[in-house]
C-alpha cells in the first residue's frame, strides 16, 4: 500500500503544476505532523524497511522525480539539501550492495543526477580565473598585434629606404662602369701609342746605327762616305769622337776695334755706336761636333742633323739647358715633351731660362715689399 501510494505521488509531480501541489502538501503533512524538517517521516520509513524492496524502489522513484523534475538549479539543489541532511546520503551507500536491479537503477539515477555544489564553485571559480586568463590573453594579443603592426611598418620603412639605396647603387655602379669602359678605351688607346712610338724609336734607332755604320766604313769625312738620307723631323747625334775644325782667325775682330767700340762717349770712343755682333762660327764639318755657342755659359750642347738636302748632310745645334728647381707645384697637364730636333728655330731655342727666373724673382719680391 506505501509504494502505491508514493507511485500515485510521482506520478502527480509529472502533470502540470502537481509538484507544487505535493510540496505543499508535505509543508501540510510537516505542521499536522509536528516534523521538525520536510519529508521526516518519508526517511524514517525508507530507513526502517530495508526489506521491502518495492517500498525502498517507489520510494528512490519519488525522490529522483521529486528533486530532479524542476528546471530551476538553485530550487533543485535546495530540495536536494533537504533529503541531504535527513542522511539520504549516507543511506545510500548502504543500500549500494542490495541485490535489486531495480533499486540499483534508482540509486545510480539518484547519483548520476545530484549536484555537488563544492564541485560547481570550484568550477566557478576555475571559470572565473579562465576568464580573467583569457581577457588578459586577448589584452595581450591585442598589445602584440599593436606591435606586429609597428614592426610591419618600420619593415615596410627599412624595406623601401633599402631599395632606394639598392636604385642608387645601380646608378652608381652603371657610372662606374661607364667610367671604368672609358678609362679601359684610354689605355688601350694609351697603350698602341706607347707601342707605336716604341715602334718609332726603335726604327729610329736602327737608321742611326746604320748611320754609323756607314760612316765608319766610308771613313769620316772621305769623298766616298756614304750618307743617310732623313726627313727633316728626324735627328740624330753626332759622333761626339770627331775633332772639332780650328776656328777661322780671319774673321775675328782686331783689338783696336774691340777696344775703340768698348770705350764710352767720354773716352773718345764712337757714341752711341753699338758693339759689332760676334763673327759666326765657321761651318762644320761632316761629322764634327760643332763648339759652343757665346753666352752659353758652358753649357753643353748637342749636334743634330736635320736630314739631307743636295747630297750635303745638314747639322744644327740644341743647347742643353739646366733644370729649375721650382717652390710650388704646377697644375698637371697632358702634355708631351716635344723632340730637340722639334724645336730648331723657334723662340725656345734661344730663351735663356735662368735670365727670365732672375727677372721673375726680382719682381716678385719688389711687388712683395712695396
Amino acid at each position: 500500500t506505501k509504494a502505491l501510494v508514493l507511485e500515485l505521488l510521482a506520478a502527480v509531480c509529472l502533470v502540470r503544476g502537481g509538484h507544487e501541489i505535493i510540496l505543499a502538501a508535505f509543508d501540510n503533512f510537516k505542521t499536522v505532523c509536528s516534523e521538525t524538517m520536510r519529508f521526516e517521516k518519508l526517511m524514517e520509513h525508507f530507513k526502517n524497511e530495508d526489506d521491502n524492496i518495492d517500498f525502498l524502489v517507489a520510494c528512490m522513484q519519488f525522490i529522483n522525480i521529486v528533486v530532479h523534475s524542476v528546471e530551476d538549479m538553485n530550487f533543485r539543489v535546495h530540495l536536494q539539501y533537504d533529503f541531504t541532511k535527513l542522511n539520504l546520503d549516507e543511506h545510500l551507500e548502504r543500500l549500494k550492495n542490495t541485490e535489486s536491479d531495480r533499486l540499483q537503477v534508482q540509486i545510480q539515477a539518484y547519483l548520476d543526477n545530484v549536484f555537488d555544489v563544492g564541485t560547481l564553485l570550484e568550477d566557478a571559480e576555475t571559470k572565473t580565473a579562465a576568464l580573467e586568463r583569457v581577457e588578459e590573453l586577448e589584452e595581450n594579443l591585442a598589445t602584440m598585434s599593436e606591435r606586429v603592426l609597428d614592426v610591419e611598418n618600420e619593415a615596410m620603412l627599412k624595406i623601401v629606404e633599402l631599395e632606394k639605396q639598392l636604385m642608387q647603387t645601380n646608378k652608381e655602379l652603371d657610372q662606374l662602369r661607364e667610367v671604368y669602359a672609358n678609362a679601359n678605351t684610354q689605355v688601350h688607346t694609351l697603350r698602341r701609342m706607347v707601342r707605336e712610338k716604341d715602334q718609332t724609336i726603335r726604327r729610329q734607332s736602327r737608321l742611326e746605327r746604320q748611320v754609323q755604320e756607314a760612316q765608319q766604313a766610308g771613313g769620316p769625312g772621305g769623298p766616298g762616305a756614304p750618307q743617310h738620307q732623313r726627313g727633316e723631323g728626324d735627328g740624330g747625334v753626332t759622333d761626339s769622337a770627331s775633332p772639332s775644325p780650328p776656328p777661322c782667325p780671319n774673321l775675328s775682330p782686331s783689338p783696336e776695334t774691340v777696344a775703340y767700340h768698348s770705350m764710352g762717349p767720354g773716352m773718345g770712343g764712337a757714341p752711341d755706336m753699338p758693339a759689332p755682333p760676334p763673327p759666326p762660327p765657321p761651318p762644320p764639318m761632316p761629322g764634327a761636333v760643332a763648339p759652343p755657342l757665346p753666352g752659353s755659359g758652358g753649357s753643353p750642347t748637342v749636334i743634330f742633323n736635320s736630314g739631307l738636302a743636295e747630297g750635303t748632310l745638314k747639322l744644327f745645334s740644341v743647347k742643353i739647358k739646366k733644370p729649375i728647381q721650382t717652390k710650388f707645384r704646377m697644375p698637371v697637364l697632358n702634355w708631351v715633351a716635344l723632340k730637340p730636333s722639334q724645336i730648331n728655330g723657334t723662340v725656345f731655342n734661344d730663351i735663356d731660362d735662368e735670365a727670365i727666373l732672375q727677372v721673375s724673382l726680382t719682381l716678385t719680391h719688389t711687388f712683395t715689399h712695396t
